[in-house]
Order: structure tokens, then sequence, then C-alpha cells
């Protein structure tokens, strides 16, 4: 038996919990040969559930089903040792097993097709991209109601109309523990304004407990403060150079990675350099780790705020509700041991960035411009999958037509031509065929276009390297929608 107290969440008292659990080591896994994983879904289609709630105006409700996993039977018999307090009522016996008992190995997966087949079963759609996002249509084809499930946390949104009778038939089948309007979901903070058509998802709770964990204090003063120091750069360690404590730091730097992962996307440059110097870390990468999470306790309070009405972009752009937007840059050569160049991507939707990436290049590239192009493959890749998310909250009408490519982003004027026309081929030969291939999607498919941006405006900018305050936060306003102090700024962008 394993004895917990839960912290109070979503309007629900704390509560005492005892859960009768099954011991299942890891080598029996391999033994049986049963699939355990579960999937989940992904956080982007979170991002976009909350985007496209505030865009329609749609109710949201979280439910949270009890005892999980005990609700799915299991395909293949299992048994167990009586329990010990039990032994003397039941010599010489076993337990048979009938439902998914926390702690067996398999017991995620069985509840994940549990739940699935309820879903297909009650006229759901899955979705192509994410494989635990459902949608439904009602009778005049547009999409009625919208559900991610984590788990066996769910988080529904659509009209009054369907979210009521979804959670009448879902109470039907599982007994369920529902919250009403979402306060927290995956461990990030959701505060609503219906009457405005603002939604906030952040992570505050979750800074401040980094800080009382690590003993770090906010940065003082009155601003602006950026993720890094701007003119620092880190290298591997050298042998002169004084050692901490590696556990410590990749704990930070794990913790740090969530944080830009899911609601902070301006401190994911900062974070993506750190992480490589996982290994061996010095002072300096103490130093520069605990400088970001003091950071994050200043602005603890911003987080991304989707709008019904998004305030516009920066010049020479389009921004429009309800259409995802993408922007993409690269550095080139930044890293001074590899000599690799780093990518940016970031897409926006509803006034916040829905989906980014900072990571170093897997290749080094031979000019600013193929760091550029493959910055661009990398951002393309995921437009594809983006649009396929998109795809699932369309009416039946405008599923079956033509839809207008995802619009990105790019400030390199040749890496736009070599997009637009295969030319220069002494310069792009040696890239690889499926790098190059992002082309067709532009010029053939039409599923993708760029468009020229400056650079000072090119948002993706603060997802390649550290940045000065002013010109950070510049360009932070548009990755968070967030309102920011005007004396953050560098220049009305």
């Amino acid at each position: 038996f394993v004895y917990k107290y839960k912290q109070p969440q979503n309007n629900m008292c704390g509560r005492y919990k005892a859960r009768w659990c099954i011991s299942d080591p890891k080598w029996l896994q391999r033994l049986v040969g049963v699939d355990c994983f579960a999937e989940t879904c992904r956080i982007e289609t979170v991002r976009a559930l909350l985007a496209k709630a505030v865009e329609r105006d749609w109710a949201m409700v979280n439910i949270d089903v009890v005892n999980a996993f005990c609700t799915s039977k299991l395909e293949k018999p299992v048994y167990m040792r009586v329990p010990k307090m039990l032994e003397h009522k039941y010599p010489g016996k076993v337990c048979l097993v009938k439902g998914a008992l926390y702690g067996l190995a398999h017991s995620p997966r069985t509840f994940h097709k549990h739940l699935d087949k309820w879903f297909r079963d009650n006229g759901f759609t899955i979705s192509t991209a994410d494989k635990c996002f459902y949608t439904k249509h009602g009778t005049d084809g547009k999409v009625n109601l919208a559900v991610a499930t984590f788990v066996d946390d769910i988080c529904a949104a659509g009209t009054d109309d369907a979210l009521a009778q979804f959670r009448a038939d879902f109470a039907a089948t599982f007994k369920v523990r529902d919250t009403g309007e979402p306060k927290d979901f995956v461990g990030c903070e959701i505060e609503r304004d219906v009457k405005n058509g603002v939604c906030h998802f952040k992570q505050t709770k979750y800074i401040k407990k980094m800080g009382e964990r690590y003993k770090v204090v906010p940065l003082t003063g009155d601003g602006p403060f950026a993720p890094m120091e701007h003119s620092i750069k880190l290298d591997y360690s050298k042998d002169e150079d004084e050692r901490v404590d590696g556990t410590e730091y990749r704990s930070i730097v794990g913790a740090l990675h969530y944080a830009s992962f899911c609601t902070r996307p301006d401190i994911s440059a900062s974070v993506s350099i750190l992480s490589k110097f996982l290994v061996d870390p010095n002072i300096k990468h103490m130093r520069q780790a605990k400088h970001v999470l003091a950071f994050l306790l200043a602005t603890s309070q911003y987080g991304l705020t989707y709008r019904r009405e998004p305030g516009q972009g920066p010049k020479q752009t389009s921004l429009q509700p309800g259409i995802i937007s993408g922007f993409a840059d690269a550095t080139f050569a930044d890293d001074i041991t590899t000599r690799r160049s780093h990518t940016g991507y970031v897409f926006l939707l509803n006034g916040a960035a829905i989906s980014w990436c900072s990571r170093q290049q897997d290749k080094a590239a031979n000019s600013s411009t193929e760091a550029e192009f493959r910055s661009y493959n990398s951002a393309g890749r995921e437009a594809l999958w983006l649009r396929k998310l998109e795809y699932d909250f369309m009416s039946i009408a405008e599923q079956n037509s033509t839809h207008a490519p995802t619009m990105i982003y790019d400030d390199n004027e040749s890496c736009i031509k070599w997009l637009k026309n295969n030319c220069l081929h002494q310069k792009t030969k040696h890239i690889e065929t499926a790098v190059l291939s992002i082309r067709e999607q532009v010029n053939e498919f039409k599923q993708l276009d760029v468009s020229p941006v400056k650079t000072d405006q090119q948002i993706a900018d603060v997802l390649t390297k550290s940045l000065a305050p002013r010109h950070h936060w510049s360009l932070t306003k548009y990755l968070l929608g967030e309102q920011i102090p005007d004396a953050w700024k560098r220049q009305e962008i």
C-alpha cells in the first residue's frame, strides 16, 4: 500500500490517499514482451487548444479520472502475492489481478487503449498530429468540442452544449473528479478572462519552488533583465578552471529546461547553451545557470498570453488572428569549439507562441546562408506538423477546401532565393537531399511560404543567442504576448 497526501489544486481541497500498488520489476517487462509505453498529448497541442479556445470563446473544463488505471481490464492474467497484512487470512494463496493496478508496467498503456476506445466509440475523431487529441464535429459541420488527454488528466474545450454532453457521457462510464474551469494542467497554471478573451498559461509556482530549492534570489533593480550576461562567451572546462557539483548543475539546467519547454521560450537559447556543459561544468557555467534562474524569479509573473484580439506583430509582418505564422533564424559558427551554428524558430497563434525550438545544428555550415537554410528546414518540418493540428480544428467544409500556405519569415535574402528556386548549384550541392526537399513544400506543394523580415524585427533571434536586455524584451513581448514596461523596450519595432 502507498500512502500519499495530494496537494490542493484546481479548486479542490488537499486529501490523503491510500493506494494498493503492485511491484513489477523492470526485468519482467522484457520477459513478458508487453508494450509498456502510453502516449501523452504534446505540450504544443495543449497550447494550441488554449489559443483556439480563446479565439472561439469556448468554455473549458478539467476532468481527472479517479483510480484511472483500475478502470481498464488486463488482456492477460497477472498474479501477485497477497499483501503481508492479509497473509494470515489466505495462507498459500495468490491474488488474480483483474484491473490494471498502479505499479504494473503496462497499466498506463492498458488505460490509454481503454480511454482511446471510449473516444472512438463516442464519435470523436483522433488527430493525425497527436494521438492523444480528439475533436468532434457538430451537426453544422463545425468542430464544437476538442479534448486533450495526459494519462488520466483531461482538458476539454468546446461550446456549452457540446461540453455539457461530453461531461455527462464521460461521467456515465468513468468515475471522475470534475473540477470545472481548469486552473492547472501538466504542471502549468491557467488563468482565463472569458469576458475579455484572454488566457494566461504560466509557471509562477513552479519557478518560485525552483528558487527555494536551489536557494537563488530574484535579480534586483528596475530592469530590464536578460537571461544570460550578454557579453560572456562560455566554453568547455579547461584544466585550470574551478569545478562545481555536476549533479546540482544538471539538476538546475534540467529544471530550467522544463520551464523553457512549457511556457518560457525566452530562456530557450540560454538553456540550450548551458546544456552543452552538463558533463564537466565549472564555476562560470554554474554562475550563468543561477543567473538564468534569478532572471526567471524576477519575471515569474510572465508566461504565454493568448488573446481573442491579439495585437500587431513587427513591421513587415502580417500576423492574423486564428492563423499560424512562423519565424526562423540562425547564427553562424557561434560555437567556439565545434563552429556549428544555432537554429531558432517559433510559431505564433493568437498573440503568443505555441511551438518553438532552440538547438545547435547537427553539422557545421559553410556559410550563414546555409545555416539559415537548415534553420528554415527545421521550421518547415514543424510547420507541416502544425498544419495537421490546424486541420483538426477546421469544419468539414474547410477540410475539403484548399488551404493557404503557412508563412515563415526569414531575414536572409540569399536563403529566400535558395528556397524560391534551384540556383547556385555549386553552393548547395553538398547539402543533404532531406534538407533541400523543403523547397518542394514551398514551390511545388504550396504548403509553406517564405517572406523577408528585417533583422531587428526577427522574433526568432531571441532563440538563437543571448541578446542585450532591451533588445531581448523588444522581441520577447511577441513571444509571450505580454505587456512589458515601456522602459524595457529598445525601440518600437
